[in-house]
């Protein structure tokens, strides 16, 4: 819980897509949509992702001969982590007909792609902006800036097929993610919310806050990489490297800080506001609608999806606790369970179908609004990034 507000939006895989609105009430929607989508149309085969048909495959009679043959193949399919992350595919491999065979394996072969492109461009920005340019004392020129950005993003992709080669998988795939993520994340929260929330925070403070971050992250990879069964997981290093650098920030902050950052000529509020970038709606926004993070830019509409949002999530949280407290003081038969999950499978496949008709239409929509943007709008090459110190 402490790392889904820490990290809210540092995730350096999606930097290209939120910092690509054209203004903050817009990304702020991108973010519920993205939210409603990944909640209704991804939840319909999240029996398949989390691997919930491994449980009846591996301790039923009917499926036992099958089962005692995938664990033997598993058996000499290198450590025991990687053998945990293989069951999934292999039973995916005797359930799946053929035809669902190949569109899963296409989904996630573009899934591959979508993922490895998106990173190279996030992982290869973030290098020049924000490790090279606070360095540098004069900001890039126009080509020479796209020149470093293309370069760097060439060098994130041979950093990937190198160590991909190199790289053996010791741990769970979560518990990796944790703890790989954190090199970035565990100090990036702490750089985030302080540059943008407080206005003694300082590049000193940012950098150090990344420094013990990676610091810790990388010092938990290779324990756990050395020592077998080594008490504190990825999970638990992650949470300590969160700690560690909010904590960092905030005493190199006070050390180094000597006068108050204008934070509105940077968030482009007050009289450096941009002209024509909001839409206000109103000049109040309703009281109650603050609660839910709304502001005066929000539509009608815009509150009907955080609405859906919001009631979506409340609804399977009630059903959650519901059928935990239920579970916990009586007696669930299978049949129960079984009839439960074909009904929720269905209410997923159902939102999904609408909720991919809808995106698709509005998608269509915004598509061709961008497009004839990027062919109007005056562009200003001073806004590269570099902020003045």
């Amino acid at each position: 819980m402490f790392g889904l507000v820490y990290t809210k939006l540092s995730w350096q895989g999606n930097s290209s897509f939120n910092v690509a609105a054209k203004n903050a009430h817009e990304a702020k929607m991108a973010d519920l949509l993205n939210q409603l989508e990944a909640d209704s149309a991804m939840g319909a085969f999240s029996g398949i992702h989390s691997g919930r048909c491994l449980q009846p495959f591996f301790h039923h009679t009917d499926f036992k001969p099958v089962a005692d043959s995938i664990n033997g193949t598993l058996a000499g399919a290198g450590t025991e982590a990687m053998q945990s992350q293989l069951r999934v595919p292999m039973v995916l491999n005797y359930l799946l007909p053929i035809g669902f065979k190949g569109a899963f394996a296409a989904i996630m072969l573009a899934a591959a792609i979508t993922c490895h492109n998106t990173y190279m461009h996030s992982w290869g920005s973030i290098l020049i902006q924000d490790c090279i340019m606070p360095l540098r004392k004069k900001p890039f020129e126009q080509k020479q800036h796209l020149k470093y950005l293309k370069l760097s993003i060439l060098g994130v992709g041979i950093t990937i097929f190198i160590l991909s080669i190199l790289f053996q998988q010791t741990e769970k795939v979560f518990l990796f993610l944790a703890i790989s993520g954190a090199i970035f994340v565990g100090g990036s929260g702490a750089a985030i919310i302080g540059g943008l929330y407080w206005k003694r925070g300082t590049t000193a403070a940012a950098w150090a806050a990344m420094i013990t971050g990676a610091v810790t992250a990388t010092t938990g990879i290779v324990l756990n990489a050395v020592y077998k069964d080594f008490p504190v997981n990825g999970q638990w290093f992650w949470f300590i490297a969160m700690i560690s650098a909010a904590t960092v920030y905030f005493i190199v902050s006070l050390l180094t800080s000597r006068e108050p950052f204008n934070m509105d000529k940077m968030l482009h509020r007050g009289q450096y506001a941009i002209a024509g970038e909001t839409n206000v709606v109103k000049t109040e926004a309703v009281k109650g609608w603050k609660v839910m993070g709304t502001t005066k830019e929000f539509t009608r509409r815009d509150k009907g999806v955080v609405i859906a949002t919001y009631s979506w999530t409340a609804i399977w949280t009630v059903v959650f606790i519901i059928g935990t407290i239920y579970n916990l003081t009586s007696e669930v038969k299978n049949e129960a369970w079984m009839s439960f999950w074909k009904v929720y499978t269905w209410i997923y496949l159902i939102t999904s179908i609408i909720v991919t008709i809808w995106f698709t239409i509005g998608g269509l929509q915004n598509l061709k609004e961008m497009i004839h943007a990027l062919r109007t709008m005056v562009r200003d090459h001073k806004d590269s990034g570099y902020v003045e110190k």
